[in-house]
Protein backbone atom coordinates (compact mmCIF):
# COMPACT_ATOMS: atom_id res chain seq x y z
CA UNK A 1 0.00 0.00 0.00
CA UNK A 2 2.99 2.38 0.53
CA UNK A 3 3.12 2.26 -3.25
CA UNK A 4 0.13 3.20 -3.90
CA UNK A 5 0.64 6.61 -1.40
CA UNK A 6 3.59 7.31 -3.79
CA UNK A 7 1.51 7.06 -6.91
CA UNK A 8 -1.51 8.99 -5.92
CA UNK A 9 0.90 11.87 -3.76
CA UNK A 10 3.35 11.87 -7.45
CA UNK A 11 -0.74 12.71 -9.44
CA UNK A 12 -1.57 15.69 -7.32
CA UNK A 13 1.84 17.41 -7.63
CA UNK A 14 2.02 16.30 -11.62
CA UNK A 15 -1.63 17.22 -12.81
CA UNK A 16 -1.33 20.96 -11.71
CA UNK A 17 1.48 21.08 -13.79
CA UNK A 18 -0.04 19.66 -16.72
CA UNK A 19 -2.88 21.63 -16.48
CA UNK A 20 -0.95 24.77 -16.84
CA UNK A 21 1.68 23.80 -19.46
CA UNK A 22 1.43 24.96 -22.68
CA UNK A 23 3.43 21.45 -24.11
CA UNK A 24 1.71 18.86 -24.98
CA UNK A 25 1.13 16.02 -22.40
CA UNK A 26 -1.54 13.16 -21.98
CA UNK A 27 -2.02 10.87 -19.15
CA UNK A 28 -3.68 7.60 -18.68
CA UNK A 29 -4.60 5.90 -15.61
CA UNK A 30 -5.77 2.30 -15.74
CA UNK A 31 -7.72 -0.34 -13.00
CA UNK A 32 -8.96 -4.04 -13.28
CA UNK A 33 -8.64 -7.13 -12.01
CA UNK A 34 -5.24 -9.09 -12.72
CA UNK A 35 -4.74 -12.37 -13.61
CA UNK A 36 -1.79 -14.94 -13.55
CA UNK A 37 -0.42 -16.50 -15.89
CA UNK A 38 1.90 -18.71 -14.58
CA UNK A 39 2.58 -20.44 -11.48
CA UNK A 40 4.47 -18.87 -8.76
CA UNK A 41 6.62 -21.92 -6.86
CA UNK A 42 3.81 -23.54 -5.28
CA UNK A 43 1.66 -20.67 -4.35
CA UNK A 44 -1.87 -20.76 -5.41
CA UNK A 45 -2.60 -17.03 -6.44
CA UNK A 46 -6.18 -15.90 -6.60
CA UNK A 47 -7.13 -13.93 -8.91
CA UNK A 48 -5.77 -10.13 -8.25
CA UNK A 49 -6.14 -6.71 -8.92
CA UNK A 50 -3.99 -3.79 -10.18
CA UNK A 51 -3.55 0.17 -10.91
CA UNK A 52 -1.82 1.82 -13.87
CA UNK A 53 -0.59 5.32 -14.88
CA UNK A 54 1.74 6.68 -17.80
CA UNK A 55 2.63 10.24 -18.60
CA UNK A 56 3.76 11.28 -21.78
CA UNK A 57 5.45 14.13 -23.11
CA UNK A 58 4.87 15.26 -26.67
CA UNK A 59 8.47 16.41 -27.89
CA UNK A 60 8.41 17.22 -31.19
CA UNK A 61 4.62 16.47 -34.18
CA UNK A 62 4.80 12.90 -33.68
CA UNK A 63 7.18 12.07 -31.48
CA UNK A 64 7.41 12.01 -27.12
CA UNK A 65 8.71 10.47 -24.33
CA UNK A 66 6.47 8.86 -21.68
CA UNK A 67 7.26 7.42 -17.89
CA UNK A 68 4.57 5.37 -16.01
CA UNK A 69 4.47 2.92 -13.02
CA UNK A 70 1.91 0.02 -12.10
CA UNK A 71 0.91 -2.16 -8.95
CA UNK A 72 -0.60 -5.24 -9.25
CA UNK A 73 -1.47 -7.23 -5.96
CA UNK A 74 -2.38 -11.49 -5.86
CA UNK A 75 -3.29 -13.11 -2.75
CA UNK A 76 -2.57 -16.54 -1.66
CA UNK A 77 -4.20 -18.65 1.51
CA UNK A 78 -1.26 -21.14 1.32
CA UNK A 79 1.85 -20.52 -0.18
CA UNK A 80 6.02 -21.25 0.49
CA UNK A 81 5.65 -17.78 2.33
CA UNK A 82 3.42 -19.40 4.62
CA UNK A 83 -0.46 -18.73 4.90
CA UNK A 84 -2.90 -15.51 4.09
CA UNK A 85 0.26 -14.21 1.30
CA UNK A 86 -0.13 -11.45 -0.40
CA UNK A 87 1.92 -11.42 -3.90
CA UNK A 88 2.38 -7.44 -4.94
CA UNK A 89 4.10 -6.60 -8.25
CA UNK A 90 5.58 -2.90 -8.48
CA UNK A 91 6.46 -1.88 -12.17
CA UNK A 92 8.14 1.03 -14.12
CA UNK A 93 8.38 1.64 -17.65
CA UNK A 94 9.71 3.99 -19.83
CA UNK A 95 10.66 5.17 -23.27
CA UNK A 96 9.96 7.35 -26.64
CA UNK A 97 6.29 7.31 -28.02
CA UNK A 98 5.17 7.54 -31.68
CA UNK A 99 2.00 9.67 -31.89
CA UNK A 100 -0.13 9.53 -35.65
CA UNK A 101 -3.43 11.45 -35.82
CA UNK A 102 -6.46 9.24 -37.56
CA UNK A 103 -7.59 11.67 -40.56
CA UNK A 104 -8.88 14.88 -39.17
CA UNK A 105 -10.27 13.77 -35.94
CA UNK A 106 -8.72 14.15 -31.96
CA UNK A 107 -7.62 10.52 -31.99
CA UNK A 108 -4.08 9.49 -32.16
CA UNK A 109 -2.92 5.92 -33.08
CA UNK A 110 0.72 5.65 -31.24
CA UNK A 111 3.68 2.86 -31.13
CA UNK A 112 5.82 2.73 -27.67
CA UNK A 113 9.26 1.21 -27.80
CA UNK A 114 11.10 1.16 -24.64
CA UNK A 115 11.44 -0.67 -21.05
CA UNK A 116 10.09 -2.36 -18.13
CA UNK A 117 11.17 -2.83 -14.55
CA UNK A 118 9.32 -5.12 -12.64
CA UNK A 119 9.78 -6.42 -8.82
CA UNK A 120 7.95 -8.96 -6.75
CA UNK A 121 7.07 -8.34 -3.05
CA UNK A 122 6.01 -10.68 -0.48
CA UNK A 123 3.72 -9.73 2.63
CA UNK A 124 2.07 -12.06 5.45
CA UNK A 125 0.74 -12.14 8.11
CA UNK A 126 2.51 -14.56 10.17
CA UNK A 127 5.10 -13.62 12.93
CA UNK A 128 8.51 -14.84 12.30
CA UNK A 129 10.27 -16.07 15.08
Amino acid sequence: MKNLRYFFVTLLIVLPLLMFSQQRFSLEVRGGASLTTKDLVDADLKTGFGLEGIMDFRIVNHIGVYGGWAWNRFSSDQSFAGTSSDFEETGYAFGVKYFETIGSSPIDAYVRVGAIYNHLEIENTEEIL
